[in-house]
C-alpha cells in the first residue's frame, strides 16, 4: 500500500545574497566540468588504440614513368570506434625506391622499378602495398621526312623544318608530336612548337623532345645563305638618298640578296621585312612600295635573315611656306560681320594665291561656334559666327598647314573701360586698357580682345609743335599697335573702344590719355617747415623739372598727405593741431616730394651765431640758431632752417653749413613761422703769406720810416693790406708806428709788429 503525501509547502525564495552565492557556485562547477572534460578528451585521443592500418587499393599496381599517378587511401581501425577512420593526411608515407615517390598517398614514377614497397604508418601501426613502374614506350625518336633524324642537321635560314616525335614499342610506332614537350637550347637561333622548327638566325641550337620519360634530340647548325642585301630602284642599286616631292606618286623598291654560294642574286622583295623610321614622312608596304605622307626625312629598311640594306628618303615640298591673310586670332561678335580669309603659298621665293586649292576646315565639334567655306567666286574663305565659344580654323595645302583660332563673343549692351582718364609719359608703352562688356543677359565679360580701338580726333590736342596742322599732330600724340599704345609727344588724346554687334548696333566707351614730358624731379620751396600750433599756413610751393630741363610750377596740382593727424592738410593750407614731427608727402604723376614739418610753439626771438659768416674758399662754417618760444623754452633749430643765399655762386648751403665758393659777400635769408631771418656772409681767399717791405731799420731821433705789407692768397692773388693790418710797438719811448709809418722817439731798440689775416710779421728798429 502506497502512501500519498499531499502536504502543501509554501514556496521559499532565497535572498539576493543567497542567489549570488549560488550563481558563483554553479559557475565554478561549470568551469571545473569543462576543464576536466577537455583534459579527458585529450587524454582519450592520446590513449586511443590502433588495431590495424589498411591501404586501398591493396592490390599491386603498375605505373608508367612520367605519365599517370596512383592515389592511395589509408584507413585505421581504432579500438571502440564505430568505423574505420581515413588517416591518409595524418599517416607517414614512404617508398622503398627513389624511382617511385609518394606524397600523402599520391604515387608517381620517375624511372623503372619493380615491386616497390609503399608504406603508410599511423600510430606505430603500418600497412604496405607494392607498386611496379615501367616506360610506356621502348624508345622516343625524332624523325624528319619519315626517317630517323640524325644527331646533327645543317640547315639554311629560310628552310622549312618539320620534325616528328615517334613513340616506339617493338615494331609499333605512334606519333606523339602534339603531346610531347619540345624545347630549344637557343631560342634566339631556333624555336620549336609541336615539332615545327622556325629558324631565326645563324648559330647552333639543340632541339629536344620529351614524352613519358623518354627523350630524343637533334643538334641544328643554322647557316645564312645570303652574303648581303641590296636595294634597287628600277634596275640600279640605290647608291644614295632618294629625293621626292610632296605630291609625287608611289615609288617601288626591290630587295635582292647575294648568295654565299654564288650564282644569280635572289629577289627577296616579298620575303623581306620592310620598315620606315618615320611613318609621318613615308610609309612602305610589304612589297617595297613607298607612299609619301608628309615632308621630312625617313629611313626605309629591308631586312631578312639578320641582314639588311637601307636608304634615306627625303621628301621636299615644292612650296616653301603657307600663310593666311590674317595671322592673328580672330575675335567677332555673334551677330557681327563675317571674316574673309585668303591663303598664299611660296614657291621659288614668290607667293601665289592658293585660296581655292587649299583645304579650309573647322572640326565638326567646333562648327557650333563658327563655319568656314569658300566664297562663290572661290577667291576667299568666309568665316561665319554661329555660337559663343572658340574654334580652330585649319588650312592645308600640299603638305603645308596653318591654324588660326576664332572666338565668338555674345551680343553686348554696353562697354566699360573702368576709368575715364590715364596719365602717361612720352616714350611709355603699355597694353591697352581692359574693357568689360555687359551681355544681353546682364552678365559681364572681359571683351578686351574683341574691341576695336581708334583715336578720336575731335577731342585730341597736342602740345605746341612746329607743325601748324593740329589734326596732323593728333596722331603724333599716341600710336596704337598690336594691342598696345605708345606715347609719342606731350598732349591729350581720346581713345575710343567699340564693338560692332551687327545690324548697325555699335557700343563704345572712351578714355582720355594725358601724355606728359618725362619728369626729372619735384623740388619743394622748403625742406623743413615750422608750423605754430593752432595756426594755418600755406602749403609749400613745388617746382617740377622735366628731363628736357623745362621748369614749371605745379603747386596747385600736387596732392599732399600728412604722416600724422596732428597736422591737418587742406586744399591749399595746413594747420598744426598738436605738437608733432610730421612728414608731408606731395604726389604728382607718380613722383613724390617730402617736406619735414614740425608743429610746435610760436617762436618770439632768435639767437643766430655767428651774426656774420666769414669763410675762406672751399671752407665751411655752421650757423647755429636758437629760438625762444612764448613759454621761454630754448629750442635749437639750426638744422631745420633752409637758408637761401643772395648769390648761389658765392656760397652754397647744406643744412646749417655754409661753404665758400668764390670771393664775395651777400646775405643769407630764411623764414621760420613766417618770420624772416638774415645773416650776412663774406667769402675771402685764405692768406698764405704776409711780407713786409723791410725787416729792420736804423733811425735817428725824430726820423720817420714807412713800411708796406704784401699779402699773398691761396688763389694766387696779392694785395697791399698795410692800412688794414694791426700795428704795435714793443717800446713806444724808442719808436711808434701808425699804419706802417715808424717814428723814432729816443735812443734804444724796439720791435714793430704787423698782424693781418692771422699772420704776423716783425720789423727791428734801432734809434741812435
Amino acid at each position: 500500500m502506497m502512501k500519498t503525501w499531499n502536504n502543501q509547502v509554501k514556496p521559499h525564495f532565497p535572498s539576493s545574497r543567497s542567489r549570488a552565492a549560488g550563481s558563483r557556485f554553479m559557475a565554478a562547477v561549470l568551469v571545473f566540468a569543462m576543464f576536466f572534460g577537455v583534459v579527458g578528451g585529450v587524454a582519450s585521443a592520446a590513449d586511443e588504440t590502433v588495431n590495424s592500418v589498411r591501404i586501398s587499393p591493396s592490390s599491386t599496381s603498375k605505373l608508367y614513368v612520367d605519365d599517370n599517378s596512383l592515389t592511395l587511401t589509408a584507413y585505421a581501425d581504432i579500438a571502440n570506434a564505430p568505423s574505420e577512420r581515413d588517416v591518409t593526411a595524418d599517416a607517414t608515407w614512404t617508398s622503398s625506391s627513389t624511382s617511385i615517390k609518394v606524397v600523402k598517398g599520391v604515387v608517381t614514377a620517375s624511372g623503372e622499378a619493380n615491386s616497390v614497397a609503399i608504406t603508410a604508418r599511423y600510430k606505430s601501426v603500418s600497412s604496405t602495398i607494392y607498386v611496379t613502374s615501367e616506360y610506356a614506350y621502348d624508345a622516343l625518336k625524332i624523325k624528319k621526312d619519315s626517317t630517323d633524324a640524325p644527331d646533327a642537321l645543317t640547315l639554311d635560314l629560310g628552310q622549312d623544318v618539320v620534325l616528328k616525335a615517334v613513340g616506339v614499342n617493338g615494331s609499333k610506332e605512334s606519333d606523339v608530336s602534339s603531346s610531347a614537350t619540345w624545347t630549344s637550347s637557343a631560342t634566339s637561333v631556333a624555336t620549336v612548337e609541336n615539332g615545327t622548327v622556325k629558324l631565326l638566325t645563324e648559330g647552333t641550337a639543340t632541339i629536344t623532345v620529351k614524352y613519358k620519360g623518354r627523350t630524343d634530340s637533334v643538334k641544328l647548325t643554322v647557316n645564312n645563305p645570303y652574303e648581303s642585301i641590296d636595294l634597287y630602284d628600277g634596275s640600279s642599286v640605290v647608291a644614295g638618298p632618294i629625293t621626292m616631292l610632296f605630291g609625287d606618286g608611289q615609288k617601288e623598291l626591290t630587295a635582292k640578296a647575294k648568295l654565299k654560294l654564288g650564282g644569280t642574286d635572289e629577289t627577296i622583295t616579298s620575303k623581306a621585312t620592310w620598315t620606315s623610321s618615320n611613318a609621318a614622312v613615308v610609309k612602305v608596304d610589304t612589297a617595297g612600295k613607298i607612299t609619301i605622307v608628309g615632308t621630312g626625312t625617313a629611313v626605309v629598311t629591308a631586312k631578312r635573315f639578320g641582314l639588311s640594306d637601307a636608304v634615306t628618303v627625303i621628301v621636299r615640298n615644292s612650296f616653301e611656306a603657307l600663310k593666311i591673310s590674317q595671322d592673328k586670332p580672330i575675335y567677332i561678335a555673334l551677330n557681327g560681320s563675317s571674316v574673309s580669309l585668303t591663303a598664299a603659298a611660296a614657291k621659288d621665293g614668290k607667293f601665289d594665291d592658293v585660296t581655292q586649292q587649299a583645304e579650309w576646315k573647322i572640326a565638326d565639334a567646333d562648327q557650333a561656334v563658327a563655319t568656314i567655306a569658300l566664297s562663290a567666286d572661290g577667291k576667299s574663305a568666309i568665316v561665319k559666327p554661329r555660337g559663343v565659344g572658340t574654334a580652330t580654323i585649319t588650312v592645308t595645302f600640299n603638305g603645308l598647314s596653318r591654324s588660326l583660332s576664332v572666338t565668338v563673343f555674345p551680343t553686348l549692351e554696353k562697354l566699360d573701360i573702368g576709368k575715364d582718364s590715364l596719365d602717361a609719359f612720352v616714350g611709355d608703352t603699355a597694353a591697352l586698357p581692359t574693357v568689360t562688356g555687359t551681355t544681353l543677359s546682364g552678365d559681364t565679360k572681359d571683351v578686351s580682345k574683341l574691341v576695336k580701338w581708334t583715336i578720336d580726333p575731335q577731342t585730341s590736342t597736342a602740345a605746341d609743335t612746329d607743325n601748324d596742322d593740329a589734326a596732323a599732330s593728333d596722331s603724333a600724340v599716341l600710336s596704337i599697335e598690336d594691342g598696345k599704345w605708345k606715347a609719342l609727344k606731350e598732349g591729350t588724346v581720346t581713345l575710343r573702344a567699340e564693338v560692332d554687334n551687327g545690324a548697325n548696333n555699335i557700343v563704345s566707351d572712351t578714355i582720355v590719355v594725358n601724355v606728359h614730358n618725362k619728369i626729372l624731379t619735384l623740388i619743394p620751396s622748403a625742406d623743413n617747415v615750422s608750423v605754430v600750433i593752432g595756426k594755418e599756413v600755406s602749403l609749400p610751393t613745388v617746382k617740377l623739372i622735366y628731363e628736357n630741363g623745362e621748369e614749371v610750377s605745379i603747386t596747385d596740382k600736387v596732392v599732399w598727405k600728412s604722416s600724422t593727424p596732428n597736422l591737418l592738410v587742406k586744399t591749399k593750407t595746413m594747420k598744426g593741431l598738436l605738437p608733432a614731427t610730421a612728414t608731408l608727402t606731395g604726389t604728382y604723376l607718380g613722383k613724390t616730394v617730402k617736406v619735414k614739418v614740425t608743429v610746435e610753439e610760436e617762436f618770439v626771438s632768435f639767437d643766430i651765431s655767428p651774426k656774420s659768416v666769414s669763410v675762406t674758399l672751399n671752407r665751411s662754417q655752421a650757423i647755429k640758431v636758437t629760438a625762444t618760444t612764448k613759454s621761454g623754452k630754448k629750442v635749437s633749430i639750426g638744422s631745420r632752417i633752409d637758408w637761401n643765399p643772395s648769390n648761389e655762386g658765392i656760397v652754397t648751403v647744406n643744412g646749417a653749413s655754409v661753404k665758400g665758393l668764390a670771393e664775395g659777400s651777400g646775405k643769407l635769408t630764411a623764414k621760420v613761422q613766417e618770420k624772416s631771418l638774415e645773416v650776412s656772409y663774406v667769402v675771402t681767399a685764405k692768406l698764405t703769406k704776409l711780407t713786409p717791405s723791410l725787416t729792420s731799420t736804423k733811425l735817428a731821433i725824430g726820423a720817420e720810416q714807412s713800411v708796406s705789407l704784401t699779402a699773398a692768397f691761396e688763389n694766387g692773388k696779392t694785395s697791399t693790406p698795410t692800412s688794414q693790418a694791426t700795428w704795435t710797438t714793443s717800446n713806444a719811448s724808442v719808436a711808434t708806428v701808425v699804419d706802417g709809418k715808424i717814428t723814432a722817439k729816443g735812443k734804444g731798440s724796439a720791435t714793430i709788429k704787423a698782424a693781418f689775416g692771422g699772420k704776423t710779421v716783425t720789423i727791428r728798429v734801432t734809434v741812435k
